[in-house]
């Protein structure tokens, strides 16, 4: 609010404009899926990978654990987005003791959403670059 020069009113009314969107989103597909919200801003970390993050939604059902990214802009599908949500796979995965295959990006601006599998290769993809960039830091 600071940084934006916004007044709590301002930012409310902002914030309250996504709120719409969201809700119909989540009811309509979290229903289709048989998923229910297990925590909201949950802090996962990992001392293994040296990473770590705060998953905006973590989902689940009949055991499945499924993290959702929401982003309030526009679809835009940003390989970074992408990389945030297959790093909260790795990360929930480690907490939980379980493989977890997917995670959802969603877009508050248009409602577009798509599940990212988390497919090994590029997993290791993303390990590597943090380690490249950590080595690169360490010099």
């Amino acid at each position: 609010m600071y940084t934006l020069e916004l007044t709590t009113e301002e930012l409310t009314k902002i914030a309250s404009s996504f709120l719409p969107n969201i809700e119909k989103w989540a009811w309509t597909e979290f229903r289709k899926a048989g998923l229910v919200i297990a925590d909201i801003e949950e802090w996962i970390w990992s001392p293994r990978y040296g990473v770590k993050g705060r998953v905006d939604m973590t989902l689940s059902a009949a055991g499945r654990i499924v993290p959702l990214e929401i982003k309030t802009g526009k679809e835009s599908w940003a390989t970074s987005h992408t990389g945030q949500v297959l790093l909260y796979t790795l990360l929930l995965s480690e907490k939980h003791g379980q493989s977890i295959s997917e995670g959802i990006l969603y877009y508050t601006k248009t409602g577009g959403y798509k599940t990212i599998n988390a497919e090994q290769q590029h997993l290791g993809a993303l390990i590597q670059m943090r380690n490249d960039i950590s080595n690169y830091l360490k010099r």
